[in-house]
């Protein structure tokens, strides 16, 4: 028997391929341009020019030198790529990604864990180091306030450094405090800000919307394949460089005083626009000007839509695709009478769809009644029909 033990972690890691064997980077020297190619080669987007430049100065941003920070939301239906991004992002500070059913606690617990180390001269005092916090695949049942141990509290609180300490109560009289503080990426299929009792999170949130790539010519690289330690080092490093943390603080300076047009949700992102100016070495008001398009864009378009919305709206294109593959079929059969060139879908399916939602937590409705679904449908541009079988939704 063998008498040594065996980190078949290690093995495991051994698979991984680094990064620059699969994606070429030969020509590139600057850190922004690395992680650029590396993750659009991995990760594709709609609005790609304004997305992709937020995302990464998002990702980048030194928590431990910032005040305020929103919460990045990766929103879009399964198979979009919202999952890659954030495990890029994880990837990029080499921590575990978290999982819906880890506790509020274990949650502050990892967070204080990841945030502060001890100082290597002074055992007594901690040093703050920039991390990150990454869900996959989130539900909005775990956000709601009225969820048992939800982290609506942390999430809200944990945008401004000021507002972030928080304490609970040991055994013995006890207390320990948290910070909560930093960066936080939460990947859903719903729009988790709109969940009702969620409110106040939407001013505090930077989404961004993934989309589905329908072309079978473009070929991503899958990110769990690939090893990007170097990349996260050369992170980790630039951060260490005394005269780019003078520059940073230069820059937010300036850049608190520029006027937006989204004067508001600006005081959350002054530390992400002065890292994206920094990393990018984007002008500061071509990043002015980038973060207004974002916002009227990408934004504003996406908060506007109710979570129950946006999770029909999902419902319905996988519908839509469906019937485009059954025509398909069709067609190539030689049974082109058969081809239904609009869906329709029977109201008492609508009925089924978001009755199951409500029963898995997705969405929170008391009741679900023909005019409430006459509403929806009409918004998702459906009109009404009376047949046999009963009331048909078809689409203009």
């Amino acid at each position: 028997m063998a008498d040594k033990f065996i980190d078949f972690s290690k093995e495991r890691e051994k698979n991984l391929t680094p990064f620059n064997e699969v994606i070429d980077v030969s020509s590139l020297s600057f850190f922004y341009d690395k992680i650029y190619t590396v993750f659009t080669a991995c990760v594709s987007l709609p609005h790609s020019e304004i997305q992709i430049p937020l995302i990464l100065a998002y990702i980048c941003t030194p928590s431990a030198m910032s005040n305020r920070l929103p919460i990045c939301f990766f929103q879009g239906k399964s198979g979009s790529g919202k999952s890659k991004a954030g495990m890029f992002a994880n990837n990029l500070y080499g921590v575990d990604i978290l999982q819906e059913s880890a506790t509020t606690a274990s949650i502050r617990n990892e967070l204080n864990n990841r945030k502060f180390i001890l100082h290597p001269e002074d055992g007594a005092t901690q040093l703050e180091q920039n991390t990150i916090l990454v869900w996959d695949d989130l539900r909005p049942v775990r956000i709601s306030p009225t969820s048992p141990d939800s982290i609506f509290g942390m999430l809200k609180s944990g945008c401004s450094r000021q507002t972030s300490q928080s304490k609970i109560a040991l055994p013995g009289g006890k207390t320990q405090e948290f910070c909560t503080f930093g960066l936080k990426v939460i990947s859903s299929i719903s729009p988790i800000w709109a969940y009702p009792g969620c409110e106040e999170l939407i001013r505090r949130s930077m989404p961004f919307r993934f989309e589905k790539v329908v072309s079978s010519d473009v070929e991503f690289i899958d990110i769990e394949t690939i090893e990007i330690f170097e990349l996260s080092l050369q992170l980790k490093n630039f951060w260490f460089d005394t005269s780019i943390l003078n520059e940073y603080q230069a820059i937010r300076k300036t850049i608190t005083h520029m006027k937006s047009e989204h004067k508001e949700f600006k005081t959350f992102c002054v530390d992400i626009l002065t890292t994206l100016s920094i990393i990018s070495e984007i002008p500061l008001k071509e990043v002015i000007q980038l973060f207004n398009e974002y916002c009227s864009t990408v934004r504003e378009p996406m908060l506007n839509n109710t979570i129950v919305d946006e999770i029909l709206d999902t419902w319905l294109l996988d519908k839509k695709e469906s019937l485009k593959e059954e025509n398909a079929e069709f067609v190539e059969q030689g049974l082109e009478e058969f081809v239904q060139e609009k869906l329709e879908i029977p109201s008492v399916q609508v009925y089924k769809f978001l009755k199951s939602r409500i029963n898995d937590g997705s969405i929170d409705l008391q009741r679900i009644d023909n005019p409430y679904i006459h509403e929806l449908m009409i918004k998702q541009g459906f009109t009404s029909k009376i047949t046999k079988h009963g009331l048909i939704w078809q689409e203009t």
